[in-house]
């Protein structure tokens, strides 16, 4: 057992702020994905266009970006279109969360090369 004195001081690595970020980020795409999708099912399927999904949809698009552009889309109804309209949204949450933890393991590094 060693004493208070054989541990450093942890180093914050990631700061409470970028947390806070990735977590506003999660959220709000899960909200509108959740939203999107809500709108849709309880839409039927002789209402004509649903505008309140449209807008929502607009806006994931928007969080997706650039990987939404990249996807040559044509929204039919099926199923693998909601797909395709949430999953880029997702897939910048999961590469902020990504760009967090590779900053980290880089500060991380250089505060070992340090000491």
């Amino acid at each position: 057992m060693g004493t208070s004195m054989d541990r450093s001081p942890r180093l914050r690595i990631v700061p409470p702020a970028a947390r806070v970020a990735v977590g506003a980020h999660l959220l709000v795409v899960l909200g509108l994905s959740v939203a999107f999708t809500a709108m849709m099912l309880t839409t039927a399927d002789d209402a004509g266009a649903n505008i309140g999904a449209g807008i929502v949809g607009l806006v994931l698009i928007g969080l997706g970006q650039p990987w939404s552009s990249l996807i040559p889309f044509v929204f039919t109804g099926a199923p693998v279109d909601y797909l395709l309209l949430i999953a880029p949204a997702l897939l910048n949450v999961a590469l902020h969360l990504l760009g967090w933890h590779l900053i980290a393991a880089v500060r991380r590094a250089a505060a070992r090369r340090q000491r």
